[in-house]
């Protein structure tokens, strides 16, 4: 559990960590003492890096949450088996409750059994 949790605290940090850069880039950019064209020029190679970081973190991200969900798949998998085979197991030490019997408590005083 505490895994699942570090690794959406991971994601979550990736992606603001992705925004703060790209906000400070931004900002620092217009405030360089560069002209128009060239300002341009650089927004647009640098928002395209940013785009391209963006979409890498986004596949990441989606990665690890098929993983996540590939795990849990098991893990019920293996709790479904583990669940039936408890049933099978404890039907096999059930006895007819009308049968007294095959009780193991026939006969012991206070109980439904013994009376």
């Amino acid at each position: 559990m505490a895994q699942e949790d570090s690794g959406g605290t991971a994601v979550g940090f990736g992606i603001g960590l992705v925004a703060g850069v790209a906000l400070g880039v931004g900002i620092g950019l217009l405030l360089a003492p560069n002209d128009g064209e060239s300002l341009r020029k650089d927004l647009a190679e640098r928002a395209k890096k940013l785009k391209d970081e963006a979409d890498g973190g986004y596949r990441r991200a989606g990665d690890i949450a098929a993983e996540w969900a590939d795990r849990g798949r098991d893990v019920a998998e293996r709790a479904r088996t583990a669940a039936a085979q408890g049933i099978r197991e404890a039907r096999k030490h059930m006895v007819p409750v009308d049968d007294p019997r095959k009780s193991d408590l026939a006969g012991v005083e206070g109980t439904a059994d013994g009376a």
